[in-house]
């Protein structure tokens, strides 16, 4: 998870404007959604790291959320509002993939 949060997860880059995973590959609710990204990118050879050791991609937030829902058996929806209940923010959330 550190190396995850830390940009040296080595998961190829993506954003919302990658050819890959086409939209119509990752079906089902939002929790399998991710769990289809995360195999995607897991099965992808590994990033090279740049000039500063560290590989940034979106995806890697993707799998901290599923070892997050993993560890505490709630979705991550759940997770983050009861952050924001702890510190007293509202989040008004709309999960998309």
């Amino acid at each position: 998870m550190q190396d995850l949060l830390t940009f040296r997860g080595k998961l190829p880059p993506y954003t919302y404007t990658n050819e890959h995973p086409a939209q119509k590959e990752i079906i089902g609710d939002n929790a399998q959604q991710r769990y289809l990204l995360a195999k995607y990118f897991i099965s992808q050879k590994p990033m090279k790291e740049d000039e500063n050791g560290l590989t940034p991609s979106n995806a890697d937030y993707i799998l901290v959320g599923l070892m997050l829902e993993k560890a505490s058996g709630k979705s991550f929806k759940e997770l983050v509002l009861d952050f924001g209940n702890s510190v007293n923010i509202e989040f008004g959330l709309i999960i998309r993939i």
